[in-house]
């Protein structure tokens, strides 16, 4: 998860310090971040259910 989220964290701060074309990365970088943190969140489910 943490790698998931090390590219928006990083175009958010991009957008935060008003770097050109961050805002452009930060939409890239959105659902990809979203659809990785929901499997998390699967498998967490999964491996509570399982134990």
């Amino acid at each position: 998860m943490k790698q998931a989220t090390a590219d928006p964290y990083q175009a958010l701060n991009s957008v935060i310090t008003a770097e050109a074309g961050a805002e452009v990365r930060f939409d890239a970088c959105y659902s990809p971040y979203w659809a990785a943190l929901g499997r998390f969140v699967d498998d967490a489910r999964s491996a509570l259910h399982d134990t």
